[in-house]
Parts: C-alpha cells; structure tokens; sequence
C-alpha cells in the first residue's frame, strides 16, 4: 500500500505540473518525447498523442542549439535559461527559454526533463485549475480502487514528479500560505531574491515581503482567492536589505474535495529588469535629455489629465538659427540649458511648471486664478529678465530676446489642451506682429481658421478638378546594399505656375473638408497605373480613417482584387493617428494580405506610438519616425528608443525602415543597427519620376 503521505504528495505534485503555466515534457535517451504537460501541448499547438514519441528535433527550429544544450548537460548535470527556437504545428516560430535537467527512472535509464517558459497562459490557470480539480476527484477515486496494484506505477511516477518539483523550482519564485496567511513553505529562489532564509520567512504574514502601495490590494485579492478564483497581477516586494523588485504575481486556491480553499499558492516570475527598462525609457520619452526638463510629450499628458484653470505661456527665442549657426551646436545646447535654469529660477515659489518643448521653445503652466493682468505683467516682467542680462556659454557672452503667446484654460472650457494650442497660435501671431508678446483671444482662432479653409478648399478642389494632384516617388534602400528595394508614393500638388505643394500644406484641410477620401482614391490609381508596366515594388500611404470608412476599405480592397502585381504593394498606415477599432483594420489587412499585399506601420514613434499594435495586427514592416532617426547620431534618448524597437520587431520577424536618413552623419550611425531599409534625402528625394527611369 502506498503511504497517504507519498500519495498526498503525488497528487499534489501531479496537480502542479498538470496546472504549471510553463511547458513541460521529457526525452528519453533517444531525444524521444515521452511526457507532455498540457501547457505544452498548448504552446506547440499539437495533441498529447502527436507530441509523445516524437523526435525533439522535428520540433526545433535551429538545431545547433540542441548540441550546445547536451555539452552543458554533461558538463553540469543541467542546462539553464538557454534561448532556443521551436515550431509550432502551424508553422510559427516561438522564441522560448528552457531549464533542463537529467532524469534517471526506477530502470536507471536516462532521459531529460525540459521546462519551457510562457509568459502568456498564466491568465488561463483558473480554468485549468478547476478543470483538474474535477480530474483529480475522479482520479483518487480510480486510485483507491487499484492502489494495491499500481504501487510500482505511482513510485514511478513519484519519481517523474520531483523531478519536475526540481524544475519548478529553476525557474520560479514559489510560496505557500494556509488560511491564517501565514506562510507554511517557501522555495530556494524565493530565498535566494528576497535574501531571507526558510526559517525567516516561514510563519510570516504572507505579504511580509510585499511593499505599502501593494499591500493595498491585499482586499481584493482575499476577496477573490477565497471564492475560488486565482488573482494574477504584478507586485513590488523588498529584500532584505530592503531594495524593491517587482514580481508577475499568480496566486491560486488549493480547494479539497469539497471545494472548499484549504491553502493558497503564490507563483511568481521576477520581472524588475523589465520594469527598469520600462520605467527608465518612460523617462526618456516624458524628459528633455539636454536640459532634464519635461518635455512636449509630457505637457500633452499633464494637460489631458488636469482638471483645473491653468495659464499657459510659450516661449520662443528670437533669431536661435542664427545663434545656431553663428555658436555652433554645442554652444546653442548649453545655451538652452542656461536659458532652461533661469526660466526655473524664475518660477521658483509659484505654482508654476516649466517644460522644454522642441528646438528653441519652452512652456510654463501656471496653476492658479491669476486675472490676465497679472499674467501680463508676470510674462512683461520675465522677458525683461532675460533680455537684460548676457548668458555666458564658454567663453561667449550671449544676448538673448524671447517671444512669448499665451493663453489661459478658463476661457476655453477649462481645457488645458486647447490652451496650449491657443498659445502657439498666440505666439505664430506675436512672431508675425514683431510684439513681446500676445495673449490669445477666441477671434484670432475663428479668423485664422476661416481664411485657412476658403483659401485650401479652393486651391484643393481646383487641383482635383484640373488633375493637378500626382504621386511623387521617393525610394527606399536596401540598408546592406543600398539598392532600391522600392518606392513610397507621396502626393503632391502641381499648382499652374509648376510650384510643387507638400502634403503638409494640405492634408489637414482636406480631412476637415471630407475631401481625403477622394486624395487616397487618385493616389491609388496613379500609383497603380504607373507601376503596372514597372518592376518595382511600391508603396502607399493609407489612413486610419481610409481603413474604417466602409466605402474607402471596400474599394481599396477591390482594387487590389482587379490588379495583377498586388504582391507588390505596401500599404503604410499612418500610426501615429491612432487606432481605436482593431477588428476593422485587422479586417482589412486580412483581406488585402490574401492576394500578396504587404503591411507596414508608419512614423513608429512619434504620436500616440503603442506597441500593443504590433502585437495585434498582422504586420509586415515598422518604419521609425524621422522625428527619432534626425539627431540619432548625438541624442541617446533616440538611440534607445530605435534600438528598443529594432530588437522588438526583429524578435517578431517584422523588417524595420529608418526614415529621415538625410546625410551621411545620420547613415554613419545607423548602418551600424540592424535595420532592414532606409529612406531620407541621403538616397533620393522624392521626385515625379523613378531613379531607375531617370
């Protein structure tokens, strides 16, 4: 008879393992498979019966890597986190990291026990664990009919299980608590992150390691475990010398047969290098480098999320290109950092905020009831200041004179965000007027836009009528050959004196007007019309708006149906408008892509940048926004930024294009990368007519 001691601990180990969120599974001496636990049925996307018995090797991708995996297992006993490649049934190539370890059965024969890491079907334990609890009801029942006769079995299996105990054990943090939340088991690399022993942790509360701010949710997550429902979230814990590091957190009821919780584990993944990478990139998006002030990104959101009257003002200094040219950049930057510590100096006291936006422009916010005059006479009274004194940068004495617009929430339904737009339309007007300064009123926004619209729906509607509106090509470059791999199709304006008009001018417009519709239209059938007789690959720019309207998708699409070279083309998505409906645009790339169309995200970057859209849209290329790759060469922020999403998209087999490469500085630094194509001015602007037909 088997003791209830080993068979509690059988059940418990085989609920485990059948429940892991990992992948796991076993090779016998001849690399064949012989054990497979559900999560990696799941993972491989086959059937237990398809797995078992099959070779390891039809299932790896590069099989270099099983050589160096038996070196160190005969070297060590056990192969740690190394990066391997697997496929899928379908196909797809899995990025996983394994833990394998020697495995010697009650015959002493030899096998491997392999455990595989996925991050993504921890949210699923819930189902699983319910699903086996039912299992195992089932099973000790089965078990006490045939106990006597599967003594043998079960030791075998006892074997299996601690052996797959030992691989848990690698690659997570484990602790258990019983229902007075005091922990009753920990493992070594719970220990070994906290830098406490077993006997300190043991008997402890079981968020004894979990900081104040976690703590909070301590509630909820009581409320939800002890119904029988598994909580899974992240949580910021302290070691013993009290440094913080950040946990994926899966605490999970253990029920008895009555279903009633009887213990609680905790299985946790330590994600701090993640989180530090995270936190530190935010910072480097959300702070001017040069200067550490916030930047224009982190105005935007401080604006989206105030709900108080505020005051804006813009500054702009006076004649900068001049200073730029005549000082040279690195005198002009220290410059913007001397300037940048007296605008703080300045507001030190008041509720004021100072932020860096691009170029030669700052902000001030100034949360307060401050009435117009004061706000004038405050702006009247820095702008003095500044002009009054010379800057010393090195050994130069710098006069400076600066233009300020400014505006205030309250007089635009309190919307923070509306002000800022209000002051830099005050400051366009205060440049224009040669004035220090020019608070905004509504008048100069409603006659702004009036004369904008009249003058561009005519010039609009007249281009479109006379057929002035045509596709410019600009090429973009193989980045290892330098060889045009093919074509971006911009528009342009031919007016009827021969000036060439930017999209720039008029794109804007023409969405207001309801007239870019019509603008994606022509572009398509000139762009397919001259690349019907030419062998180069092409692309198109597509807006998310030309996705989701009906009429424009099913007309897109239509097109690409009736053409013969669909394998041809790209087609960009402008990212940095945003995407809100994912259905309909996953929708539409699924339709074009049946016939060969290719998809690629444009200005990757800049805007409302997400990589959640990579992760859920079918892809084939991200082209990194020029506003990043101009100053790549000297500005670290974008260095980091292009590296990170370089090393994302190459991990999910997505090619990569450098916009902006303007001259050779730039190509100098970022032929070094492991970018796929480039495009700039560098290797062609874009003109009426193909390189290769010039």
């Amino acid at each position: 008879m088997i003791q209830p001691q080993a068979q509690t601990s059988l059940t418990l180990l085989k609920h485990i393992m059948e429940n892991f969120p990992d992948g796991v599974f076993t090779l016998n001496s001849d690399l064949k498979i012989s054990y497979v636990n559900p999560a990696f049925c799941q993972l491989m996307g086959y059937d237990e019966s398809d797995l078992v018995g099959s070779d390891i090797k039809t299932h790896l991708e590069d099989l270099n890597i099983l050589a160096e995996c038996q070196t160190e297992i005969h070297a060590k006993g056990y192969c740690q986190g190394q990066e391997t490649i697997f496929k899928r049934a379908d196909g797809v190539l899995l990025n996983i990291s394994k833990n394998v370890q020697t495995l010697v059965d009650d015959e002493g024969k030899v096998g491997l026990i392999i455990s595989v890491r996925d991050l993504t079907p921890i949210h699923q334990l819930n189902n699983k664990l319910t699903q086996t609890s039912q299992e195992l009801e089932h099973y000790n029942q089965y078990l006490s009919d045939i106990v006597s006769e599967r003594t043998q079995i079960l030791n075998d299996q006892m074997a299996v299980l601690s052996s797959y105990k030992k691989a848990i054990d690698v690659s997570s943090m484990v602790s258990k608590c019983g229902l007075d939340k005091r922990v009753i088991e920990v493992n070594d690399s719970l220990c070994e992150r906290s830098g406490y022993s077993r006997e300190e942790l043991i008997g402890q509360e079981c968020t004894f390691l979990w900081t104040a701010e976690s703590k909070q949710a301590v509630p909820e997550i009581t409320e939800m475990v002890l119904t029988g429902t598994y909580w899974n979230g992240m949580v910021t814990m302290l070691t013993k010398t009290g440094s913080i590091f950040y946990i994926e957190a899966c605490i999970v009821p253990i029920c008895n047969e009555s279903g009633e919780v009887i213990e609680l584990v905790n299985i946790s993944h330590d994600v701090t290098p993640l989180m530090e990478t995270t936190q530190a990139l935010s910072h480097r998006l959300h702070y001017d480098s040069l200067t550490e002030l916030p930047n224009r990104i982190k105005l935007l959101a401080d604006a989206e999320a105030s709900n108080q009257s505020e005051h804006i003002i813009l500054f702009n200094i006076d004649s900068f290109n001049e200073i730029n040219t005549f000082y040279g950049h690195y005198l002009a930057d220290k410059l913007l950092k001397v300037l940048a510590r007296k605008l703080v100096e300045l507001t030190l006291g008041l509720p004021a905020q100072v932020y860096k936006l691009p170029v030669d422009e700052f902000a001030i916010v100034i949360k307060n009831d401050w009435s117009r005059l004061k706000l004038e006479q405050f702006v009247q009274s820095l702008l003095e200041v500044v002009s009054a004194r010379s800057f010393k940068v090195g050994v130069a004495q710098i006069n400076l004179t600066l233009t300020a617009g400014l505006a205030s929430s309250d007089l635009l339904n309190n919307q923070t965000k509306d002000a800022l737009v209000a002051a830099d339309m005050a400051l366009k007007m205060a440049k224009k007027q040669r004035k220090p300064f020019v608070f905004y009123e509504s008048s100069l926004n409603i006659k702004q836009s009036y004369e904008n619209n009249l003058v561009w729906i005519k010039r609009l509607r007249s281009a479109m009528e006379e057929d002035r509106l045509v596709p410019f090509f600009q090429p973009v470059v193989n980045a290892k050959t330098l060889k045009v791999d093919y074509y971006e199709c911009l528009v342009r304006i031919v007016e009827t004196d021969g000036q060439i008009v930017a999209p720039y001018n008029f794109l804007e417009t023409a969405k207001k007007l309801k007239l870019y519709p019509q603008l994606t239209r022509r572009m398509l059938e000139k762009a397919f019309a001259k690349f019907a007789d030419e062998p180069e690959c092409f692309s198109i720019n597509l807006s998310i708006e030309d996705i989701v309207d009906p009429i424009t998708s099913a007309w897109i699409v239509d097109k690409v149906r009736a053409c013969l070279f669909a394998e041809r083309v790209i087609f960009e998505i402008v990212e940095s408008e945003g995407i809100q409906n994912y259905d309909l645009v996953n929708h539409f790339i699924r339709e074009v892509k049946q016939y060969g169309v290719k998809i690629a995200i444009d200005d990757f970057g800049a805007g409302y940048s997400n990589f959640i859209y990579i992760m859920r849209l079918d892809i084939d290329f991200i082209k990194i926004d020029g506003s990043i790759i101009r100053d790549i060469q000297h500005n670290k922020s974008s260095q980091v930024i292009t590296e990170t999403i370089i090393n994302f998209a190459r991990k999910l087999n997505i090619q990569t294009v450098a916009e902006f490469v303007a001259d050779e500085s730039i190509y100098d630094y970022v032929k070094h990368l492991e970018i796929d194509n480039l495009q700039g001015y560098l290797f062609g602007k874009p003109e009426s007519y193909l390189l290769s037909a010039s």
